[in-house]
């Protein structure tokens, strides 16, 4: 039989802290190295903690499943090995319109002609450096469809060949790289343009920050609250340079400080909550300029982190930088080496906001599903975004999915065990500087998005909360914690398996 790659890590959140904890850790890497290690290749050790940092051991390896069935019994009783799971960002590409799938899929479109693309900006100027992604639909009738993609060129031209006998442009999805909003064209012909529409320069605060209770801008918002990111990483952005990149968890390694975004994900989640742009310039500033922030990277461009990665990630931000909230824009399958990190990071006191997940009405994704975690649903105002642009394509067709003030349940969110919900169809936030601006903004759509201005609400109400700030760092501070966020949260008319308790309010 093949060999499949595995993760093993130790139950510790059934130990309390301290001399009884480090016990049970002596005692399963014992076993652990004396059974498993000489049978199995490994990929990575942590060695009894990320570099010493945390007191969870995580391995990967490579074995034979019969293998591991067989040498996992005689390993202890609060062993977990599992099959490694890898982890994605909860952004939303709609029907899996991503470079990455169309630069896989794209070869096999075939060639006899070729759909030419243009992107122009709202005064006729070419866009270069976009991300342009199509789907082809069959022409055979079948329910069968591919990608193609690339990037726009200095004259702001896409060209994608295809066989016209096989495949049909059906939808093609524009993503540029600062100043203009996503565009998309439905049927494009060959030769038709993209008209971007310039993204809003009417902040420091937007509609979501509005709709989350903020009255009036304050710079310092969120101080004294330490709030982590678990993502693919932060900048380089001028607005995000007080972000403390504490490193990366990636295939079992850790790396301190290295963590400048692979993605540009991260960087808009951190800057939905912590942006701090200048003074008039009419950039979005963060729900919290005024919080802490601690980054962890467990994503590479191409792949992504596995659960392993991300409990490290969990550890650290909780036990070596205290966090008080940690944010995962991040959905998967469940882990019971993940879960064990979200409880013992809401032993010590902190809590996990989560993105609940963008499978179109699908039940809630992990670590979001976990009953200390915060579940978050993304919602979406009517008119926040121009017609052409992708967030305009989410609105759902259910009318119960729509509730007071217009306010509706993005089509793509994730539905089910949610705790609150918050805006995520359009948000507009930083992403790493390039060639092209120095510090752009762009707009994404997801649960990604929704998430952080939770963590940001959340970070908000407890700035002030003078018995939170007095409590110590032990799960009854956590509770306390997610507590006033459910009583803050206002209710919008929907059903409580679509907002929780509704939406997440700072007052």
């Amino acid at each position: 039989m093949a060999k499949q790659r595995f993760v093993v890590s130790q139950l510790i959140s059934k130990y309390a802290a301290g001399q009884r904890r480090t016990d049970a850790l002596e005692m399963f890497s014992a076993r652990l190295d004396r059974v498993l290690m000489p049978a199995v290749n490994i990929v990575s050790d942590t060695e009894g903690g990320t570099k010493g940092q945390t007191e969870r051991r995580v391995v990967v390896f490579e074995a034979d499943p019969v293998e591991v069935q067989s040498k996992g019994a005689e390993l202890t009783a609060d062993t977990i090995i599992e099959p490694e799971l890898l982890r994605v960002p909860a952004v939303y590409y709609p029907a899996g319109l991503s470079l990455a799938a169309a630069e896989i899929e794209g070869p096999s479109l075939g060639t006899g002609a070729t759909l030419d693309l243009f992107l122009q900006g709202a005064r006729g100027d070419p866009v270069a450096s976009a991300e342009v992604v199509v789907r082809f639909n069959s022409t055979q009738g079948a329910a069968t469809s591919l990608l193609g993609g690339g990037f726009s060129s200095a004259a702001g031209k896409v060209s994608l060949p295809f066989d016209p006998n096989q495949w049909r442009p059906n939808l093609a999805v524009a993503q540029p790289v600062g100043q203009y909003w996503t565009a998309i064209l439905q049927m494009p012909q060959s030769g038709q343009a993209f008209q971007l529409q310039d993204l809003p320069q009417n902040g420091p605060s937007g509609w979501w920050h509005y709709l989350s209770g903020l009255s009036s801008f304050r710079a310092d918002a969120g101080k004294g609250i330490k709030v982590g990111v678990i993502d693919s990483g932060v900048g380089p952005h001028p607005n995000l340079q007080h972000a403390v990149p504490i490193g990366s968890f990636l295939d079992g390694n850790f790396v301190a400080g290295a963590a400048l975004d692979a993605r540009n994900h991260g960087t808009h989640v951190s800057g939905i909550i912590g942006a701090r742009p200048p003074q008039g310039s009419g950039e979005f500033s963060g729900i919290a300029p005024g919080a802490d922030l601690y980054v962890a990277r467990i994503f590479t461009k191409d792949g992504g982190g596995n659960q392993g990665d991300v409990a490290n990630a969990i550890d650290v931000l909780s036990q070596q930088h205290g966090a008080d909230i940690i944010n995962m824009s991040i959905t998967g399958a469940p882990s019971s080496i993940e879960h064990d990190a979200v409880i013992a990071a809401f032993d010590r006191g902190t809590v996990c906001v989560c993105a609940a997940g963008n499978q179109n009405g699908s039940p809630v994704g992990y670590p979001a599903a976990y009953p200390q975690s915060v579940a978050v649903s993304a919602l979406g105002m009517p008119n926040a975004a121009p017609v052409t642009s992708l967030p305009a394509l989410n609105a759902p067709t259910q009318p119960d999915r729509s509730g007071f003030g217009g306010l509706f349940l993005a089509s793509f969110s994730n539905i089910g065990q949610i705790y609150c919900a918050a805006p995520g169809n359009g948000i507009v936030s930083t992403i790493p500087t390039n060639a092209l601006y120095p510090g752009p903004y762009a707009d994404m759509s997801g649960t990604s998005m929704a998430s952080p201005l939770v963590a940001g609400v959340l970070a908000n109400l407890l700035e002030g909360d003078q018995i939170y700030r007095r409590m110590e760092r032990n799960v009854q501070r956590a509770i306390y914690a997610k507590t006033v966020l459910g009583r803050h949260a206002l209710g919008i008319g929907l059903s409580s398996t679509y907002q929780g308790y509704g939406l997440a309010r700072m007052v």
